[in-house]
């Protein structure tokens, strides 16, 4: 069994589009739960706690299979000094220095790791909440003024009124209710990059949390060495830590760096170059220009209060 590779415990994962168009889609749940859970159970999202429960998790883990280690070596020196008590000081001496040396190893890796999540990680911790909260104000602004661009189209047919007036009314109502569309329209983009910027951080929650989490289950299933080959876990260990701030350090790049994060970019780069007419100078007045567009203006985009 201690030779067998380990499963990891995902829960969700962040699927990226290979296109780069920024589409991050929807978090999925990935088999490795167990056949006691049904597909269809909902799961959290990964949160920055998970990541702190994760180290935390290897942190012990570590800790235990040290003191094992070390439980070990005291027992094979009682046998060493009923056996040969003429070396066991000097044994004794160079197993402790040894053990020392190997904790301190491991201790300073621990560090580097703990320094990469506060680093790379930590300062993330509140934001997919932010950003999920203002990409749902974003939806229901854009409901609002859906609703609102609906009346106005309600309202162009008025029965019994005809002539120039009306004529304009109508063509200024549905310049109106054309701009108020397309508000809703930047209000639903604006929604959709708040979302995806969301689900990027918290696809760094999950990669962060699962690597620590499955580098925890492998120390864990290090062979126990005998008296022959004492603290052979503890060395594993640093390996296993090495190798983890390495991948770690790859995949938060890959996630900062790649296809969806680009594409992201590119997706606020178009909702910055929604029409003009969303614009507060641009937006259509009144008067004899009423049923005109406006000319290209700069400006911010208008928000409801």
């Amino acid at each position: 069994m201690a030779d067998q590779e380990p499963r990891p415990t995902g829960r969700v994962i962040a699927h990226e589009d290979a296109s780069g168009a920024g589409q991050l889609r929807e978090l999925r749940r990935i088999g490795y739960q167990g056949d006691d859970v049904a597909e269809e159970e909902p799961l959290p999202e990964p949160e920055f706690a998970d990541v702190t429960a994760a180290l935390e998790e290897l942190e012990t883990t570590v800790a235990a299979v040290l003191a094992e280690d070390r439980a070990q070596c005291v027992e094979a020196l009682a046998q060493l000094r009923s056996m040969f008590p003429s070396v066991y000081t000097l044994v004794a001496e160079q197993l402790g220095a040894a053990a020392d040396t190997i904790a301190e190893g491991i201790a300073a890796r621990l560090e580097g790791l703990r320094a990469l999540v506060d680093e790379r990680v930590a300062p993330h911790a509140e934001v997919p909440a932010k950003l999920e909260a203002e990409r749902d104000l974003e939806r229901r602004q854009g409901e609002k003024v859906l609703e609102i661009a609906k009346q106005v189209r309600e309202l162009v047919a008025v029965e019994d009124w005809t002539g120039d007036a009306a004529e304009g009314y109508r063509r200024a109502a549905l310049v109106q209710a054309g701009a108020l569309e397309e508000l809703a329209g930047v209000e639903d983009s604006s929604a959709n990059a708040l979302d995806h910027s969301a689900l990027l951080n918290r696809a760094a929650f999950f990669y962060t949390s699962e690597a620590i989490s499955f580098t925890a289950t492998r120390v864990r299933a290090l062979p126990l060495g005998d008296t022959s080959r004492l603290f052979q876990r503890s060395r594993g260990i640093e390996s296993q830590l090495a190798v983890l701030a390495g991948k770690l350090s790859h995949e938060l790049d890959s996630i900062a760096d790649g296809d969806t994060a680009k594409g992201l970019a590119t997706e606020l780069d178009s909702l910055l170059g929604m029409p003009s007419v969303l614009l507060p100078t641009g937006w259509p007045t009144g008067g004899d220009s009423a049923d005109l567009p406006p000319a290209p203006t700069a400006g911010a985009i208008p928000r409801l209060s």
